[in-house]
């Protein structure tokens, strides 16, 4: 395991204002199910739609998240306790890199919690990990998680043609935005 992934395997939870952002435990199963169940939210990834809370438990808890962690986080709202989101930190070691996505419950949406958990990811990804640039892609129809990158400090960098295959077959265009260390630290 590289230094990086080292990092990030220890990096088992961290937090912001109102948030805390840890790997999933089967005890999410319901508020994970509620989040991936709903249409707006799979809308804009590209997840398989869990059917019920026991099929979230099987496929989303123990065979993606309890499975392989690494990177792979839930989001917590600290007032209420409740799992709200995913965000993730998916490295690629030789660049120093990492692409992030995230998801929030449609409850949530426009309260600042995406802003706020993606600040963070950026947070530890340049403080902690050592990172030099954090990316992220969105839909071009999904104009608000654009907003969200600006708001954390992103840079749109360009649209990308055809760039990912659903799971339909079917291929999508992508915005993709990033920040760099040298940005983070001005």
């Amino acid at each position: 395991m590289g230094e990086l992934k080292t990092r990030l395997a220890n990096l088992t939870q961290f937090e912001s204002e109102r948030l805390v952002m840890r790997h999933a435990v089967e005890t999410d199963a319901a508020d994970m199910y509620e989040l991936f169940h709903d249409p707006e939210v799979t809308r804009w990834i590209h997840v398989p739609v869990p059917e019920s809370v026991t099929e979230t438990l099987e496929f989303s808890i123990r065979r993606y998240h309890l499975a392989d962690p690494l990177g792979k986080y839930v989001l917590i709202e600290k007032a209420s306790g409740k799992m709200i989101g995913s965000i993730d930190i998916r490295l690629t070691e030789k660049n120093a890199s990492a692409e992030t996505g995230y998801a929030l419950n449609h409850d949530y949406w426009g309260s600042g919690y995406m802003t706020e958990a993606l600040k963070a990811v950026i947070r530890v990804g340049f403080e902690q990990l050592g990172l030099h640039r954090i990316e992220s892609y969105h839909a071009p129809a999904n104009a608000a998680s654009g907003r969200v990158m600006q708001r954390a400090g992103m840079t749109y960098e360009g649209h990308l043609r055809d760039y990912e295959k659903l799971p339909n077959g079917t291929f999508v265009d992508s915005n993709v935005y990033s920040i760099l260390k040298t940005d983070y630290d001005h």
